[in-house]
């Protein structure tokens, strides 16, 4: 977990806003915990729902999105997201949890404006790494 944003302070990697939108309540805990022991704080959804309402409020800098949820599914949440042009939220990084590695499967994260996607179970290094690269590209934006 040291490699992840070498280049950012404590108080960098404390104010970068990850909002993790999960339906299993023991998937967002081990998350949530995994970001804070990189030294991330997050937010947390239990649907899309529930994460475009978090959205209307609050900025984020990358979104990890679980793709089967009740309510709204993360695919139809990142288009939701997506829809919205000019604003912060239609540019932002969204990553997939996805229990299915198929083909299609990641055709439609991608063609619904997901960025990237982490198979589930999610595997505590491949969090990391993931959110390490797009940290990475967030900052040669910025």
């Amino acid at each position: 977990m040291e490699s992840i944003g070498n280049s950012l302070s404590a108080s960098e990697k404390e104010s970068y806003q990850i909002l993790v939108v999960e339906d299993n309540r023991i998937n967002r805990k081990v998350v949530e915990k995994t970001l804070n022991k990189a030294g991330f704080k997050c937010d947390l959804a239990s649907n899309g729902l529930e994460a475009l309402e978090i959205l209307h409020h609050k900025e984020y800098d990358i979104i990890f999105m679980d793709v089967h949820m009740p309510e709204m599914d993360g695919m139809e949440a990142t288009r939701e997201i997506r829809s919205k042009h000019g604003t912060h939220n239609a540019q932002i990084p969204i990553i997939a949890f996805t229990a299915s590695v198929l083909d299609h499967e990641k055709e439609l994260c991608i063609e619904a404006g997901m960025n990237d996607f982490i198979p589930k179970p999610v595997e505590l290094h491949r969090l990391i790494e993931t959110l390490s690269n797009w940290v990475q590209k967030v900052e040669l934006v910025s």
